[in-house]
């Protein structure tokens, strides 16, 4: 006798349709969950990697000034730096002994000028502590505005001091540069205005800083700060080889235009305001493309801090000078060159 085989039958079926679309929407709802926090986890440690590159960059500064005494110059002129043949080295270079980079700083020769074949030959090295991972132009090298040679870039500004029409009666006082001595622009030692790091020079008015100028205390005054922009714009990029003022050094400015890190909208919403005289401010800035806005600054107590974009005017400006505030500061000179 037979029986009947009771077992169930397996049979085997794919997925329908819909049951496969819903699984990809599944999947990309995970994705669209998952991307912004390994993007905002990378930005993170670009953030962190930035903020150790400036607290190098602070503590190498110090140890200059343990060494000489002062801060190291914004930049050294002999002359009036109209002429770029009259500007010797600037701070990058100076402080190369003190990040542990002797060998690249025995390679300059600064009885002459950073625009000297020995010099620039020097100048196209990439140095890893002056480059933001975030920064966008850090991978090739520079051909800075009315320059012939490339230079290696840099994502960082020494700190020159202040610009603030309100407080200077309309009359722009550029402290990352040197004027001639007898120049009725020469700029006097206003402590209310100027920076830790400007442009100095032999028997100049402006000598570099020594600490026991900075009467609002280290931890409140910038040494160095961040300058990226998405547009190069005329190729006004930082480089950390030229001393030249445009190139190495910046100001704190009141307006929150001027913490836009894309230079040719910079300079179109500042002619709007300022007139032909505005991109001068936009070249001065400080900038940087971290998100929310964010940049980074080395303070003149070897800590770093973190300022954002829409900070208040009076607080940003504030950590731009050594004097402690900004009640004062030259109001009777004429424009000075640009």
């Amino acid at each position: 006798m037979s029986f009947p085989n009771n077992r169930s039958r397996c049979t085997s079926r794919g997925f329908t349709l819909v049951e496969l679309l819903v699984v990809i929407a599944i999947i990309g709802v995970l994705v669209a969950l998952l991307l912004p926090a390994v993007q905002a986890a990378r930005e993170a440690a670009r953030r962190m990697q930035c903020q150790n590159n400036l607290k190098q960059i602070g503590l190498a500064m110090l140890n200059y000034e343990n060494t000489n005494g002062e801060l190291p110059p914004g930049c050294r002129a002999v002359a009036d730096d109209e002429n770029r043949w009259n500007v010797r080295e600037g701070w990058g270079a100076v402080i190369l002994p003190y990040m542990e980079l002797q060998t690249l700083a025995d390679q300059f020769d600064w009885t002459k000028s950073y625009k000297a074949a020995v010099n620039t030959r020097a100048a196209d090295t990439f140095v890893s502590s002056y480059l933001c991972p975030t920064d966008t132009f850090t991978d090739e090298l520079i051909e800075p505005q009315g320059e012939a040679d490339r230079f290696a870039p840099s994502s960082y500004k020494a700190v020159s001091g202040v610009i603030d029409l309100t407080r200077s009666s309309g009359t722009p006082a550029y402290w990352d540069r040197r004027y001639a001595q007898d120049s009725p622009a020469a700029l006097n030692d206003h402590s209310l205005l100027r920076g830790p790091l400007t442009a100095t020079g032999p028997n100049y008015i402006l000598q570099p800083t020594k600490l026991k100028q900075i009467t609002d205390g280290t931890s409140q005054t910038a040494l160095a700060g961040e300058y990226h922009t998405t547009t190069l714009a005329d190729a006004r990029k930082s480089v950390w080889g030229s001393g030249w003022r445009y190139f190495s050094k910046g100001h704190f400015i009141r307006g929150s235009l001027f913490r836009i890190p894309d230079l040719e909208q910079c300079i179109s919403l500042a002619s709007q305001v300022y007139g032909s005289e505005g991109q001068f401010f936009c070249f001065r800035t400080f900038a940087s493309m971290h998100s929310g806005g964010v940049m980074n600054f080395a303070l003149c107590d070897g800590s770093v801090t973190t300022i954002s974009e829409d900070v208040d005017d009076e607080v940003y400006l504030a950590y731009g000078t050594i004097g402690g505030g900004l009640d004062n500061g030259p109001s009777t000179a004429p424009a000075p060159p640009r």
